[in-house]
């Protein structure tokens, strides 16, 4: 999915940009969400760190923690992202402006909160200051319009994953991301739709198996990496590995240019004790100048010595 050709690096620079963002919101937001409500506002029980009907059972149902502002806000900040990035052709702005569409839908119509939420907040998974929330006369008008954008979303991620694979006419996607783009594809669909079935099974039966909120962290981590990829984020890494590859490839090579030196540095000197020890024509040992008609002073012009 390639945006137009620009004659200007401004605008490739800002689409990187906003494609590594999109990136890091998707990787970055469940454990921001999770871990930021343990940490910040919970009684700090190991216990409550794992999904269980004492916690959100969603990542959607931490909208009905302290997290809320940080769920909310990152999903609005996604569905303006999306609806800001314009494809190559018309096929690709519709995905996007359908998926941002349904990010901000999903930050705007909240999940239908859990049957227990009050007494979840008294346990000792709850909140540290309990959280106030009043139940709207059309929850569950709301609850299915989040149903309705969570559905849009993973399908239209799975949309932009799989047209990410055909861009390599245009962008030049290589075999390696081709194979990332079709696994990212797959792990949203697979994660996706986990959380598709599980979201429409009973509130009793999904206290008993919370498996939607991993099924959503694989749909929104898959997404993130498809989205990585697509921003070039592991460019810098390839670039620092550059930069000391050859720093590494000098230092081989002068040490082993030094040990080349030092042989052919003592095979100089070896040759050279050899010569002037050798006797000249006229039986006289080698001295330290030249001697004209002996065999070193010969030797060393390369031709025969004068008469």
């Amino acid at each position: 999915m390639a945006e137009s050709d620009n004659s200007t690096n401004g605008p490739i620079i800002s689409y990187t940009t906003l494609r590594r963002l999109i990136g890091w919101m998707g990787v970055c937001l469940p454990f921001v969400v999770y871990l930021g409500n343990w940490v910040i506002f919970t009684h700090h029980v190991a216990a409550c760190l794992l999904p269980s009907s004492k916690v959100p059972y969603s990542l959607s149902g931490y909208y009905y923690t302290h997290m809320r502002g940080v769920f909310t806000g990152t999903f609005w900040a996604l569905g303006v992202f999306l609806l800001a990035y314009n494809g190559f052709g018309r096929v690709d702005q519709v995905i996007t402006t359908v998926a941002g569409l349904s990010a901000i839908g999903i930050a705007t119509f909240p999940t239908s909160p859990s049957p227990n939420f009050l007494a979840d907040q008294a346990g000792t998974c709850g909140p540290l200051v309990p959280v106030e929330y009043k139940s709207s006369p059309h929850q569950a008008l709301i609850g299915a319009g989040h149903d309705v954008s969570l559905v849009v979303l993973i399908i239209t991620l799975i949309a932009m994953a799989w047209r990410f694979r055909s861009d390599q006419p245009r962008e030049g996607v290589t075999g390696t991301a081709k194979v990332i783009y079709l696994i990212s594809a797959v792990g949203i669909a697979v994660g996706g739709l986990g959380a598709i079935v599980q979201n429409f099974l009973s509130n009793t039966v999904k206290a008993e198996t919370p498996w939607l909120f991993w099924f959503e962290i694989v749909a929104i981590l898959f997404f993130g990496l498809s989205w990585f990829v697509k921003g070039e984020a592991y460019k810098p890494l390839g670039k620092y590995l550059r930069l000391t590859r050859p720093r590494v490839a000098a230092k081989k090579l002068r040490a082993r240019l030094s040990d080349r030196d030092l042989t052919r540095s003592y095979a100089v000197m070896k040759s050279r004790q050899v010569l002037e020890s050798e006797p000249d024509v006229d039986g006289v040992a080698g001295g330290a100048g030249p001697v004209w008609g002996g065999r070193r002073a010969g030797r060393r012009r390369g031709g025969l010595s004068p008469a």
